[in-house]
């Protein structure tokens, strides 16, 4: 079960006011207000489902070459240093250990019954088992769908798919896909070693938009919450192209790497619709496109994203996070917004009726230019009804930490509802619209305003370096209003940080920890 909105609201709001309480206690109900569907819950284990997938594709696709590119996508799989034994806890966030042993670089995987592939010698006609594993991963989904089975185990190796031939992964029932097997022994697991890459292969001749684009993976699910995990994503090279469409259901990614492609015209490197996927301790990033580049597209959904590394592309319009009429949870993240020497980029981007919950991340600029950014930008109609524990740094050059952008209609776009225990080290504070343009500019001014706004500071970044190490520094120098300002969000946003460091009260501000001297 997902908490409903005003729940997590009223928890974030008694975490501010020094409280401890129940998020359902906070709300004043019993926990399930009924305005959350159980089919959103983001499951806390492996595939709750028996049987398997129907695949729309039909076996096609190939290991062009088992080793090829693999050294590549694993430098792109650089390690975030998440700690992926354990998982979200289905209710509260928090990290637990999950039904699906993910293994390790030196102890062996354990299975559960599911389907082997192996591209570099795999026959389609194989039975799928260890010994004779199929070739395709889309293969692979159609015999676990047929024999009754919950997971498909990949090897490693290069994987094409096709969207635009009809070659593409299609998942529409609770199958885990889980890769980073070595090709030489099926026990070893080292999915940064060991990479398992699906591409697109798309040429972008067929008709593809914002809201259909390319794929190589399309995940559909009427219920259940299988585990994608150990995969790297890759978006075709032409059109509208993502590296994955997720366009229902409740799944869960973690430790992927999801890959844009600055070739396509528009590219994602995930895009969601009518979903509440989780995805966690994984790379994120659109890396450019010729136009258009989101890395995290979200039309109407309630996603949970943890402690990942999302990094925006680099096109003529940019966003890491852009939401239209999506909830959910944005918690210990790296969120990274493209350097334009010209032209303007946006962290994370809100609009129509979007309302997620920032807790514990570090947003920033990917550079030094001056082009002009704002980190958090939110429409009318918007209601964000937390923000709180982030750290935000904006650089030099027009910057702002927090845009209201109104319509040409708007008196007024809606402040966030609590705004708390941040730090906002930008050149521009808020940019407010009530009935005209407001600059917020200091702390103070920003106290003062804003209702629901406390505790936040406007401090020295306290970082290593904050283009290349976003680390807090442990030599006693980083100051203590961020090293100690933090509230405890474990409730939203679990208790390790972005490298897998267990939390302590208070928290540091942003998506690292630090127990250590502050000044």
């Amino acid at each position: 079960m997902r908490w409903p909105r005003s729940i997590v609201t009223a928890t974030l709001l008694l975490f501010a006011a020094g409280c401890t309480a129940d998020p359902a206690d906070a709300a004043g109900g019993s926990g399930d207000t009924g305005d959350s569907a159980d089919a959103s819950s983001t499951a806390g284990g492996g595939s709750g489902a028996e049987g398997g997938a129907t695949s729309s594709a039909s076996g096609a696709g190939s290991d062009t070459d088992p080793a090829a590119d693999a050294t590549t996508a694993a430098d792109s799989a650089a390690d975030t240093g998440a700690d992926t034994d354990g998982g979200t806890d289905s209710e509260t966030g928090a990290d637990s250990d999950t039904d699906t042993d993910t293994g390790g670089p030196d102890e062996p995987y354990e299975f559960g019954p599911g389907v082997f592939v192996r591209g570099a010698d795999g026959v389609n006609s194989n039975p799928g088992t260890m010994d004779e594993p199929l070739r395709t991963i889309q293969a692979g989904v159609q015999a676990a769908m047929e024999r009754g089975l919950s997971a498909v185990y990949i090897a490693e190796g290069t994987y094409e798919a096709n969207h635009e031939d009809g070659e593409a992964i299609e998942l529409t029932e609770a199958i885990d896909l889980v890769g980073g097997f070595s090709a030489e022994a099926w026990p070893n697991r080292d999915p940064d070693q060991y990479v398992t890459r699906v591409v697109d292969l798309s040429g972008g001749v067929g008709l593809t938009s914002r809201d259909f684009p390319h794929y190589p993976l399309r995940i559909d699910l009427a219920e259940g919450s299988p585990i994608i995990e150990g995969l790297t994503l890759e978006a075709a090279p032409a059109g509208f192209a993502a590296a994955v469409s997720i366009t229902a259901g409740t799944p869960r990614l973690v430790d992927t790497v999801l890959l844009g492609n600055p070739e396509a015209e528009e590219s994602f490197a995930a895009s969601i619709r009518y979903a509440d996927p989780t995805i966690e301790d994984s790379i994120i990033d659109a890396v450019g496109a010729q136009s258009v580049a989101f890395t995290v597209y979200c039309q109407s959904g309630d996603p949970t994203l943890l402690r990942n590394t999302v990094e925006s592309g680099d096109g003529d319009d940019d966003s890491a996070v852009l939401y239209q009429g999506c909830g959910g949870v944005m918690a210990s993240n790296l969120i990274r917004s493209a350097d334009h020497q010209f032209g303007t980029s946006q962290a994370i981007g809100l609009a129509a009726f979007s309302g997620p919950v920032l807790v514990g991340n570090t947003i920033v600029k990917a550079g030094t230019s001056n082009g002009t950014a704002s980190f958090i930008r939110f429409f009318h109609p918007t209601t964000l009804e937390a923000i709180g524990n982030n750290f935000v740094h904006t650089g030099d050059g027009q910057s702002w930490c927090l845009y209201a952008a109104p319509q040409p209609s708007d008196d007024v776009v809606d402040d966030p509802v609590s705004l708390t225990h941040n730090n906002f080290a930008c050149t521009a504070l808020y940019r407010r619209w009530q009935f005209e343009a407001q600059t917020i500019g200091t702390i103070t001014e920003l106290h003062a305003l804003v209702d629901g706004a406390s505790d936040n500071v406007q401090v020295d970044a306290g970082v290593v370096d904050p283009v290349t190490d976003l680390h807090l520094r442990d030599d006693g120098t980083a100051p203590c209003e961020v090293v100690v300002g933090g509230l405890d969000l474990s409730a939203l946003a679990g208790s390790i940080d972005l490298d897998g460091v267990g939390r302590s009260d208070p928290w540091s501000i942003g998506a690292y920890e630090l127990d250590g001297a502050c000044l």
